[in-house]
This record gives structure tokens, C-alpha cells and sequence, in this order.
């Protein structure tokens, strides 16, 4: 389909005019720049010329006495003058710029011929100097003379008398020698005099022609010519620029007229289409009208908004390209006859169109979102009210029931005919008075919302506690219309409660009051003694080897010894007592209003009695016992954490007297405690500042009188005393700190006996203590290896010393840490044999080498045969076992006899030493040796 073409005959003469004004515009200036560009280099190329023409001058001047040495600068010169005088000729360059340039060139040629003059000058009175030094190192007698003659040609400022100079190089010439040698350098220096002279004369000949050219007159001619031409241009560039500025003025004033008459024409459409631009903008639908072709001819800013896009550029501009892209902005689309649309910005539209009379569209839109988004609440309302847990119930303002959902029957029992139209009170459960009731409706009233929990009655009967909100629903008027309630069921809410409350304050396992409710107890009877004082005890219970038994039997076998222990202490205790577990294998009873202190004994007694007996646990007899710590309030605190803690206190010391007992807390415990805290701290500080020592007690074979080893014993130098290791090394134990201190004396120990050994030509062994806990710190078999290696102390002469402790866990990682000791090479002794749980199974699985008789058998020796049978009885089960033994403590020769009668095999004690120094050590080594030698002998 053709479309008419109209051609619009103002708009082309508009343009026409502007292209011919831009483009005399850009002539001008173009004119301009060209002129003035053209003007500065002429200008550059004359103050160029000029620069060279000073330059030749200045060479000139030099060259002519003598002072320039080097050319580079005038060849350089010489190569300027030749490009600009290139530069000129191709450009066509004015006839006294030419001339000016030849006249430059001239004295360039003239230039070239006095350096060349200069130079044979200059060279022949280089060489007369060595020619007259010659003369008078030879004693010529016209040598006097020949200096004259020098100095009068190469002084300079002064000029040159020719007719003496020549006088006097005749003179020289014509004088008689009689020396050979004399005559010869006389004709040498007549002749290079001769030859400076000859370019000397040529050299102010040619200067003289230089100066003769009068290049400062050719240059201001040439400059005033420049000037001329230069006002000539200005001048026709003033012309021009006339010219044009009044075919500018001309083109301008047509130009406004033809504008003018275009206004009012543009101005008439505008009005028109502004009309029904206007009328389409006020309307609330989207409006879109295409031609017949389906381009977009018109739309309003509300289509544009209901798709989303923020100008009509952005739209697809004919119904082709709004098919290809439909997707990008409808994202739904019904086949309803309302035709309704999802936009990509989730608006909802309603579309509707027609055909024009030339074949186009019109197109409206609707937004109709609200309306979709209404009736989604709806609909969401309908569901929620069906299927939510809550009881809902609505009234009319006269408190009959409208409407209830499914909840409201499950809840109360009630089906929806059988309330509505009835009072709400039907659900009353009796449980509240008028005052409630009246409260309630006075904040419905002046707030228009309730809420509360309420006791209510179902329709079987049963009372039931829920949450009731009430809101009142008012009108324009603010009369009520409606109340709405809002009803949850809290029975088992109640009951989640009441069992979280329960074991907040109750142990899971044994049903018990746990820590928590103690804690409470004990502040109530706290603050009961300060109302009406009285006594009341804390009894801090811990079960005996009850770890061995968990592990052992397993964590079941431990719950159910734990619910025994329960039941047998709740027999024991009043009600008005609280027994309660406080954490793993201890229980805590609070005796609240005692009589007397010693009340507190008798019910610790009846526990240790009960306990005592064995309990049948998984078809097994287990026997437990317990350790008791007895604290009195308020005598020994009247705070529940301080208590806690001293009863804990008494507790461990029953637990280090010896277990199955009590104690009572004394002042003396909270010393012992304070003292060990204080000695952590400055143990930390020794260990850090190397303040410990290491001593050491021989250990003498008993049959042949000679040193064996030695016992390294740590000690601990504090303020010119020491302190006891049974003081210091239980704390520790206990801190951890036995790790670092454990192997430090091992290495220090090995470091030092290695080197006796070396020194002394000895071979004696070491024995070191390795305490259990560090067995648990990480002490093992690479770390020996490490410190060994590091000492170079042989792992045959090293007997590590256990107790017999670590060995009644009869664990297979003990064994395979044990195994592992003895693989580096070292022995393994048990100190202290027969103070603890000796047994005959350990010595024969555990890799034991020797065995250390305690001290205190020894110490009964003399006079005690029941010691003597048993050290008796230790030595020949060694002897069976294949194990060495030492005899630790013997102070008396009466002991020593007596080990050596029963035959042991090493023995160690203040009969032959006390624990000594290294220093020490040494000197008694060295007499030890003396002594045994002078027995032998």
C-alpha cells in the first residue's frame, strides 16, 4: 500500500538556509585560521634566518683569533641554513627573503674558507713552540729572537706590524751559525713561521670580505617587506570578514521570517493536538491507538504504567512486534470474556478494543488488581477461618452468636447450629466472679480489644484453660457492630509447662530435685535462719569406685546403681529434707532444722551403713560406698555457693582419708586449699624461672658393695628452705603442670648423669619417677626417645618408676603404653611395692623389671618379724618372677644385714647417702671409689 508523500516546502527552504549560513561560517573561519597560520611561520622562518645569521657572526669572530676548536656546531649550522633555504623555495618564498637567504649562504662559503685558513694557521703555530724549545735547549743563539717572533704573531687584541715581522724572519734567516744543527732549526722555524704568516694574512682577507656584507640592512628590508605584506592581509581579512557578517545579518532575517511563520503554523497544531493529548492523559484507563498499518500512533502515560515501562520508546511501536515480544510483558493471560491479563509486574488488567474507521485499533486498559487482590483475601480469609487451629466466634452487637469455624466445635464440643443465636455465656466455666467479668467488658469499652486466659466448660463438661481475645468491631460511628473472639485451647500448653517446670528443677534419671532446685532450697532455708535462726546441715555424698564400675559394666549398669543409690537414700531422709543428685556420681542432702550438729553425723552414718551394702546390679554384686562432706549452716557460711563449696571440701577429705567415711569442713581445709592454689602459682613461676633442682641417692648392690645408679629425686628450693615433694607434687598432678615438670627432670636427670658417667669412667643406671597423670598428658614412648637422643643417655641404664596405682586399670592402653617405655630400651620399676593393691596378676602381665620394697617395711625391720616375713615374702616372689628388687630406706646397718642375709639384690637409703646435689654427687662418687678399693684391699 502507497503512502501520499507531502512535501512540507518551508521546512526544506529552512534548512537550506542553515546549511549555507554553517557552511560561510566555516569558510570564514577556516580563512581566518589559514592567514594567521601562514603569518606565524613566516615570522618563524625570518626570526630562524636571523638566528643563523647572529651565528655566523659569532663563529666569524672566533675562527679569526683563533678560539674555536670544534666545527660540529657550524656543520650544524651549515645543514639548518640548507633546509630552510629547501623550505623556501618549495613554498615560493618573497624575492628579499630570497635574497636574504643567498646572502646568508655567501657568508656561509665564506665561513667554510676561513676555518679552513684558521686551521693551517693554527696548526703551523702549534708546532713552532716545539721548534723554539729545540733552539734553546740547544743554546741557538738567535733563540731570543725566535721567541720575539712567536710572541708578536699569537698575541691576541693586538694588531700586527708586517714590515717588522717580516724584518725580523729575514733577520733570523740571514743570521750565520756555526752549529749544523743551529742552521737546521733556523730553516724549520723560517719555514713554519713563513707558512703561519701566509694564513694569517689570508685569514684577515677573507674576515675582511666577510665584514664587508652588510646582512643587517638585507634583514631590515626584508622585515619591513614582511610588514607590509603582513598589514595587506590584515586588511583583506577585515574586508572579507565584512562581507560576510553582512550576508550573515541578510540570511539571519530571512531566516526569522520564514521561523515566524512556522511558529504560528506549529503553534495551531500544537493547540489542537495538546487538546486531545490532554483528554486522553485525564482518562483512568490505559489508551493505545494504532493505524491501519498497526503502528502505534498514540498512548497515554497510564497504558505505558499498566505494562510497566517508563516511556513509549521502550513499548513495541506496531502490533508485529508487540506479538514477537507479548511475552516480556504479560506473563498470564484468561480466556474469559473479560480478557484479563497479568502483567510481568504482577498488575492485573482488563483489555478491551475496537477498529477505527481507516482500519486501525483502539485499545483500553483496566487495572483491575485490587479487585483480583480483594478477592484473593477473600478467598484466603475463607480458608484461614476453616482450617486455623484457633476457635473463632462472632457476635452481633446484641451478643448473639452470628458464625463459628470447625475449631470452635472441635475445641468447646459445640456444632455450629447449636450456638448460633445464642449468648456466649453457654461456654462459662463458673471458675471467675463478677469482677472479672466486669473488668473485661470495661476494657472492651474503652480499648475495643481483650485478651486473657479464661477457664471454660465444653459441652461434655470438662474445664478447660484457653487464651481468649476479644476485638470489637465498630462502625463509621463508632457503634459497635460485631465482636470477634479468638479462642486456643492451652490444655496441653499447660501440660508442656508443668513438665518443662518439672525437669527445670527435677534430674531426668533419678527424679531427684537436680542442682537447681537445691540451690533454691538452700537459699530458702538461708533465709529462713535469718527470720528465725537454727541449725540445718549439708551433706555433699560421692560414690566410691563408681567410674570403675561405669566403664566396666557400661553406662547402663551406672544409671541403675544410681537409681539404687536414689531409692536407699530417699528411706533414709525426712520429707521435709531435700536429697538431690548433683551431677554425675554425687548427691547432695540438705537436714534443714536440725537440733544439734551431731544429728548431721547420725544420718551421714546410716548412709555409709546403707551404701555399704552390695547392690545387685544387672544379676551382678557390686559394693560401692560413698565419701561424705559435711558443712553446717549458718556456722560455716551463710551463702549457698559457699556451702556448696566447704561441703565439698569435707567431702575430698574423706575421700584422701581413706573413702567410706565422713568429715566435718574445718577452717584448717580452706588453708590447705588456699595453700595448694598458692603453690600452683608459684610452681608455675619455678618450672618458668628454672628454679627447681634435681638431687640424687646412690643405689649401692647389697652382695658386692658397689655403686650401681642413682634415684633422681626433684627438689624445690623456696626462700633458703625447701619444699616437700609430697607437698608440690600432688598439686601437679592435679594442674597439669607434672607434664612439663615430669619431663624436664627426666631430660635434666639423663643430661646430668650421662656426663658423671663420662667424667668418673662410670656406668651407673637411673632411676626416674613418671607419675600416672602423665601417662594422661601425652607422655609416651617418642617423647622418651626425643629426650634420650637429645642426652645421649643409654636406654639400658634407665629404670622409669611407677606406682602401683596406674596398674589396677587393667586397660589394654596401659599395657600398650607400658610396652611402649620398654621398647626404647629403658626398665620399668614399681615404687613403693606393697603399699598399695599389690597382686601377682600385674607383675606377671605388665612388662615390670624390678620392684622398690616401700620404706616403711624397712623401717620395721629390726623389730617388727611380720616386716621381715613380708620382705621375706616379697624377695623370694621376685626371685620367681625373674625381678630384681631394691630396698628403699635403710638407715641402720641392722637393716642392711639383715636385706643381705635374705639375699636382695640393691638398696638405696641414709646408710650410704642422703638425696645430694650433683656437685655433691660427684665428690662422694670419687670417695665412695676410694673407700671400696681400700675394703677390697
Amino acid at each position: 500500500m502507497k503512502r501520499n508523500v507531502k512535501i512540507n516546502l518551508p521546512v526544506i527552504g529552512q534548512c537550506l538556509l542553515v546549511v549555507v549560513l554553517t557552511a560561510l561560517m566555516v569558510y570564514f573561519f577556516r580563512a581566518h585560521i589559514a592567514t594567521g597560520e601562514r603569518q606565524h611561520e613566516q615570522v618563524s622562518h625570518l626570526f630562524d634566518a636571523k638566528s643563523i645569521d647572529a651565528k655566523l657572526d659569532k663563529f666569524a669572530l672566533e675562527l679569526s683569533v683563533g678560539s674555536l676548536r670544534h666545527f660540529d656546531e657550524l656543520q650544524q649550522l651549515d645543514r639548518t641554513l640548507q633546509q630552510l633555504v629547501q623550505r623556501q623555495q618549495t613554498r615560493q618564498a618573497g624575492i628579499e627573503y630570497l635574497a636574504y637567504l643567498r646572502l646568508l649562504r655567501h657568508k656561509m662559503v665564506l665561513m667554510e674558507q676561513l676555518k679552513t685558513q684558521a686551521v693551517g694557521m693554527r696548526n703551523g703555530l702549534t708546532y713552532l713552540p716545539v721548534v723554539l724549545d729545540e733552539m734553546v735547549a740547544s743554546n741557538h743563539p738567535q733563540a731570543l729572537l725566535g721567541s720575539t717572533i712567536l710572541a708578536s704573531l699569537v698575541t691576541s687584541g693586538q694588531s700586527l706590524d708586517e714590515l717588522l715581522l717580516d724584518t725580523r724572519i729575514r733577520t733570523l734567516a740571514q743570521a750565520t751559525v756555526t752549529e749544523p744543527e743551529h742552521a737546521l732549526l733556523s730553516r724549520r722555524f723560517v719555514n713554519h713561521i713563513q707558512v703561519a704568516v701566509d694564513y694569517y694574512r689570508q685569514v684577515r682577507a677573507t674576515r675582511q670580505e666577510y665584514l664587508a656584507i652588510n646582512s643587517k640592512e638585507a634583514f631590515a628590508r626584508l622585515y619591513r617587506a614582511q610588514m607590509d605584506l603582513h598589514g595587506a592581509q590584515l586588511r583583506q581579512t577585515r574586508t572579507l570578514s565584512e562581507q560576510l557578517f553582512g550576508l550573515a545579518v541578510v540570511l539571519l532575517l530571512m531566516l526569522l521570517f520564514i521561523l515566524q511563520r512556522l511558529n504560528k503554523a506549529k503553534n495551531r497544531a500544537l493547540q489542537a493536538s495538546q487538546l486531545l493529548h490532554d483528554a486522553i492523559e485525564r482518562l483512568q484507563e490505559g489508551f493505545a491507538l494504532y493505524d491501519s498499518e498497526g503502528t502505534l500512533m498514540l498512548t497515554n502515560q497510564c497504558w505505558l504504567r499498566h505494562y510497566g515501562v517508563a516511556c513509549r520508546t521502550q513499548f513495541p511501536q506496531t502490533l508485529n512486534e508487540w506479538q514477537l515480544r507479548h511475552a516480556e510483558f504479560v506473563h498470564e493471560q484468561s480466556d474469559t470474556p473479560q480478557r484479563l491479563q497479568k502483567t510481568a509486574h504482577g498488575r492485573w488488567l482488563q483489555i478491551r478494543h475496537a477498529r477505527t474507521e481507516d482500519g486501525g485499533y483502539v485499545y483500553i486498559s483496566v487495572d483491575v488488581t485490587e479487585f483480583k487482590e480483594v478477592e484473593a483475601e477473600l478467598k484466603t480469609a475463607a480458608a484461614v477461618y476453616q482450617a486455623t487451629q484457633e476457635g473463632i466466634m462472632t457476635t452481633n452487637a446484641n451478643l448473639e452468636i452470628t458464625a463459628v469455624n470447625p475449631a470452635f466445635t472441635r475445641i468447646t464440643g459445640y456444632p455450629e447450629q447449636e450456638v448460633l443465636g445464642k449468648k456466649p455465656n453457654l461456654l462459662s466455666s463458673g471458675r471467675h466472679d463478677k469482677r472479672f467479668y466486669e473488668h473485661m467488658w470495661h476494657t472492651l469499652e474503652t480499648k475495643g480489644e481483650w485478651a486473657a486466659e479464661i477457664w471454660n466448660r465444653r459441652k461434655d463438661g470438662t474445664i478447660y484453660p484457653e487464651w481468649l481475645a476479644i476485638s470489637a468491631v465498630e462502625d463509621e460511628q463508632g457503634q459497635v457492630q460485631q465482636y470477634i473472639a479468638v479462642l486456643s485451647d492451652m490444655t496441653e500448653r499447660k501440660e508442656q509447662e508443668a513438665k518443662i517446670a518439672y525437669q527445670a528443677m527435677y534430674d531426668a534419671l533419678t527424679g531427684l530435685p537436680n542442682r537447681r532446685l537445691l540451690l533454691d532450697r538452700i537459699c530458702q532455708d538461708l533465709k529462713q535462719i535469718e527470720r528465725q535462726p537454727h541449725l540445718s546441715a549439708l551433706l555433699f555424698i560421692d560414690l566410691d569406685r563408681f567410674k570403675r564400675i561405669n566403664d566396666t559394666m557400661g553406662h547402663d549398669a551406672g544409671d541403675n546403681l544410681l537409681l539404687e543409690v536414689a531409692n536407699r537414700l530417699n528411706h533414709l531422709v525426712r520429707r521435709t529434707d531435700t536429697l538431690a543428685r548433683f551431677g554425675g556420681d554425687e548427691f547432695v542432702l540438705l537436714l534443714s532444722q536440725i537440733s544439734e550438729v551431731e544429728d548431721a553425723a547420725k544420718v551421714a552414718e546410716k548412709i555409709l551403713t546403707s551404701l555399704a551394702q552390695p547392690f545387685n546390679i544387672n544379676g551382678f554384686e557390686v559394693i560401692s560406698g560413698a565419701s561424705i562432706g559435711i558443712a553446717i549452716m549458718p556456722d560455716d557460711a551463710n551463702e549457698q555457693q559457699e556451702i556448696l563449696r566447704r561441703a565439698d571440701l569435707a567431702m575430698y577429705k574423706a575421700k584422701e582419708s581413706g573413702r567410706n567415711q565422713y568429715h566435718y569442713f574445718a577452717p584448717s581445709m580452706q588453708q590447705q586449699v588456699n595453700r595448694r592454689v598458692e603453690l600452683e602459682q608459684l610452681l608455675r613461676k619455678a618450672i618458668a624461672n628454672n628454679e627447681l633442682a634435681v638431687f640424687y641417692q646412690p643405689i649401692i648392690e647389697l652382695q658386692t658393695g658397689q655403686l650401681y645408679g642413682f634415684e633422681a629425686l626433684t627438689r624445690w628450693p623456696h626462700h633458703d628452705q625447701f619444699i616437700a615433694p609430697d607437698e608440690f607434687i600432688p598439686v601437679a598432678e592435679e594442674s597439669g603442670l607434672i607434664s612439663e615438670l615430669g619431663e624436664w627432670m627426666l631430660m635434666r636427670s639423663t643430661s646430668d648423669i650421662a656426663a658423671l658417667n663420662t667424667k668418673l669412667g662410670l656406668d651407673c643406671c637411673l632411676s626416674a619417677n613418671i607419675s600416672s597423670q602423665q601417662y594422661r598428658l601425652g607422655f609416651n614412648a617418642t617423647t622418651l626417645r626425643h629426650i634420650l637422643r637429645q642426652t645421649g643417655f643409654k636406654p639400658a641404664n634407665l629404670a622409669l618408676e611407677i606406682t602401683e596405682s596406674i596398674l589396677l586399670d587393667d586397660d589394654q592402653a596401659i599395657l600398650a603404653w607400658l610396652e611402649g617405655l620398654r621398647a626404647t630400651g629403658a626398665h620399668l620399676s614399681i615404687d613403693d611395692f606393697g603399699t598399695g593393691y599389690s597382686s601377682l596378676s600385674y607383675l606377671r602381665r605388665f612388662p615390670i623389671n624390678t620392684i622398690k620394697i616401700d620404706k616403711s617395711f624397712i623401717h620395721e625391720f629390726a623389730h617388727a618379724p611380720d616386716s621381715q616375713n613380708l620382705v621375706r615374702a616379697i624377695l623370694s616372689m621376685a626371685a620367681s618372677l625373674g625381678l630384681s628388687v631394691i630396698a628403699e630406706g635403710v638407715e641402720h646397718v641392722a637393716q642392711l644385714e639383715g636385706l643381705k642375709a635374705m639375699e636382695c639384690d640393691l638398696v638405696q637409703g641414709y646408710v650410704y647417702a642422703k638425696p645430694m646435689s650433683l656437685e655433691e654427687l660427684e665428690i662422694w662418687c670419687s670417695e665412695f671409689a676410694q673407700e671400696h678399693t681400700q675394703s677390697l684391699a
